[in-house]
């Protein structure tokens, strides 16, 4: 599964060079008729946090830092964007380290023109007071537990949990990087649980805001709204992640645009129609052929040989005994106890069932706001 590739310069990809200082992007985009375009704008700012791939310790930190400040309603920068009220939505995904650089995003979406200044200081602010103060100890303590549950248990649902780890695996493995690498959580778990036990929550979480965003100045602001051609200076011009190095040419306007849409398609019906007019009757014979040709492959089905190859299941492979769950009866402070000796990769799961039989029929519907 994890072969070479035959070939491998063809398909890798090479690491985006930090910016030397910020960039700002704004463009229009398309947005519905009715309402209130001043409400509509966006900001967003972004960050590529390395020139290159982070070890897997580094990566682990990060994912935590990234739970404590969003991860919950409770979190301090979800929480003071939310309640600022200077937009509807949280926009931006947090860390996102998939890709070959990871990149850390965060704004509001809904904002007025006039706040999009204000959205960003308050990014920007919040994120120095994290740095300086750290997080709560009670915060710290629930985000840890919430992560390593989640990596200990594995629970996908109702996606094949072979399948999620495999998908795992090739955010690595795409990269020409160890495959398993993602998969090994479990000594920088322990690593990371000892810093923090040893120097503290804030001296481990404080130097990441400060190194990878706060002293980072390969820092995007894509920002919707209005331009202004007098409020431009080459000095504080912003982009996304590509671009030329003359910050003069890498300003453009992103704001609500309800006649974009309709622009864009009427655009792309006149380019067909251009390089239709330049196709001869041959070309157009054979653009008919292949399209043909592809149509029938794509209604053809697999032959037998090829649908071997897709995972089955039949009657024979479902065991006809039932699997017997090993159960221990015990007793603790009189009270009848079942225990069942299973893996559950360090996960200990406890269930407690009360007898309601002594509540009232029109009680029990009131049960659930005690919980």
């Amino acid at each position: 599964m994890f072969d070479a590739s035959t070939a491998p310069n063809e398909s890798k990809v090479e690491p985006q060079k930090l910016f030397s200082e910020p960039v700002r992007i704004v463009e229009k985009y398309p947005a519905g008729d009715g309402g209130d375009l001043k409400k509509k704008h966006m900001v967003c700012l972004n960050w590529l946090l390395s020139d290159k791939p982070l070890d897997l310790q580094t990566e682990l930190t990060l994912g935590f830092l990234d739970h404590l400040m969003l991860g919950t309603p409770a979190s301090p920068l979800r929480k003071v964007l939310l309640e600022s009220g200077l937009g509807d939505a949280i926009t931006g995904g947090g860390v996102e380290d998939e890709l070959l650089q990871p990149q850390f995003s965060i704004g509001l979406k809904g904002v007025s023109d006039d706040d999009i200044p204000k959205v960003e200081e308050l990014i920007m602010s919040s994120l120095r007071k994290l740095a300086e103060e750290g997080f709560d100890t009670e915060a710290v303590e629930a985000s840890m537990n919430t992560i390593e549950f989640s990596l200990r248990e594995n629970n996908t649902g109702s996606f094949p949990r072979g399948l999620s780890l495999m998908l795992r695996s090739m955010g690595k493995w795409i990269y020409d990087m160890d495959p398993f690498e993602p998969l090994k959580y479990e000594q920088p778990l322990l690593d990371l649980k000892a810093r923090i036990a040893e120097e503290g929550s804030k001296a481990v979480f404080s130097p990441l805001i400060e190194k990878f965003i706060l002293n980072n100045p390969h820092c995007v602001t894509i920002e919707m709204q209005e331009f202004h051609r007098k409020y431009y200076h080459p000095s504080n011009a912003r982009i996304w992640f590509y671009g030329d190095d003359d910050p003069s040419e890498r300003l453009r306007i992103l704001s609500p645009d309800p006649e974009k849409a309709s622009r864009d398609e009427a655009a792309e019906k006149e380019n067909l129609e251009k390089v239709k007019a330049s196709m001869t009757e041959e070309d157009l014979a054979e653009l008919a052929r292949a399209t043909e040709e592809l149509k029938l492959k794509q209604e053809t089905p697999d032959p037998p040989e090829a649908l071997k190859c897709v995972p089955s299941l039949s009657l024979h492979d479902i065991p006809k005994e039932p699997i017997r769950i090993p159960t221990e009866v015990g007793d603790i402070n009189g009270v009848k106890v079942l225990q069942h000796d299973l893996f559950t990769n360090d996960v200990l799961y406890s269930e407690v069932v009360f007898d309601m039989s002594s509540l009232k029929q029109e009680l029990l519907p009131l049960v659930p706001l005690f919980w």
